[in-house]
């Protein structure tokens, strides 16, 4: 095998691995390569030699090796802050699984190609590097413009990731419907108020905050305004039909008094805990005791636990109709 390099070359412990290629049908080229690369990366310190040796060597059987190797040896030089940018920029260049090793952990990397695989087309190269640790407010700001959905979740999902306020919240209206971003980026908020239109997606303990929060926003909000006559009247209707078991209905009722759709209303009313049912009833006037009876009418999750019922009510009698309204609209994005 002419390509193989000369056993000379190398090391000791790969001199007879070399030899054995040269002399026989059996391709060690895939083997020698990540030995190779072992070794180099074990090394605490190098040589401007052994640098330049292992570069020689890795680039002359890289193009005659399969993707799956060169992306194990991509793995393992992305780590390594003496690897050979020579060697860097060709596994960076060859994109696929290689490429995004190194463009998401690869310090030797100009930051030209990160730049490049920002704007690119290339959308697994784009998570890769909004996966950096070292990520900086440039590349975010190109990043959060990006389309794909797995962009998104790879900057909510890196906790170094440089989101200012405006950022985060515009990453916010997109995590609506996607479980994975929506739960990263209420892991991240330092604000209740900042995930309010995440609550569905939210933990117990979350959703806790973001109610507190609602509350104290209520001890300086005005004086309660009393429903209307057509308010009163449509909450007398939710409440009859929850009453007479007629979901269809009581979806058509809470959709057309929100001004939403359909699958919108029902996100609200099927809302597992019952806190999103809550604020919408509370929302459109229906008083606490309206609203215990439909919570008693409402799914065995809710309706079965007494304790659940009582804490529900609760919200609906200390709420403001205007705050519960005000989250409401968060969480459909209205």
């Amino acid at each position: 095998m002419s390509s193989l390099p000369d056993p000379s070359d190398l090391p000791d412990a790969l001199q007879g691995l070399a030899r054995l290629g040269r002399g026989g049908d059996i391709d060690v080229r895939p083997v020698l390569l990540r030995v190779l690369t072992d070794l180099f990366v074990s090394r605490p310190h190098h040589s401007f030699d052994e640098i330049r040796q292992f570069e020689t060597i890795a680039l002359g059987l890289m193009d005659r090796t399969d993707a799956e190797t060169r992306a194990i040896v991509a793995g393992k030089l992305a780590d390594c802050g003496a690897a050979p940018p020579a060697v860097i920029e060709k596994l960076a260049a060859e994109g696929g699984a290689p490429g995004a090793a190194i463009l998401a952990r690869s310090n030797v990397l100009p930051r030209s190609w990160l730049l490049s695989a920002a704007l690119g087309e290339a959308s697994d190269l784009a998570v890769a590097v909004a996966s950096r640790v070292d990520l900086d407010a440039e590349l975010c700001e190109i990043l959060v413009t990006r389309p794909e959905i797995e962009v998104a979740r790879a900057l909510a999902e890196n906790a170094m990731t440089p989101l200012d306020k405006p950022t985060f919240r515009t990453l916010v209206a997109r995590a609506a419907g996607d479980q994975q971003l929506a739960s990263a980026f209420c892991v991240r908020a330092d604000d209740a108020r900042d995930i309010a239109s995440l609550f569905l997606y939210a933990s117990n303990l979350q959703r806790n905050a973001i109610i507190l929060d609602a509350r104290r926003a209520d001890l300086g909000a005005a004086m309660r305004k009393p429903p209307s006559q057509i308010e009163i009247a449509t909450a007398a209707e939710i409440e009859a039909a929850a009453i007479n078991h007629d979901a269809p209905l009581f979806c058509a009722i809470v959709a057309r008094a929100l001004g939403t759709t359909l699958p919108v209303a029902r996100q609200l009313i099927e809302d597992q805990r019952g806190e999103a049912l809550a604020f919408t009833l509370c929302a459109l006037h229906v008083n606490a005791e309206a609203a215990a009876r439909i919570f008693m009418c409402a799914g065995a999750q809710i309706a079965h636990d007494v304790s659940r019922v009582r804490s529900l009510t609760r919200i609906v009698s200390e709420l403001a109709p205007a705050t519960a309204m005000r989250l409401v609209k968060a969480m459909t994005n209205r």
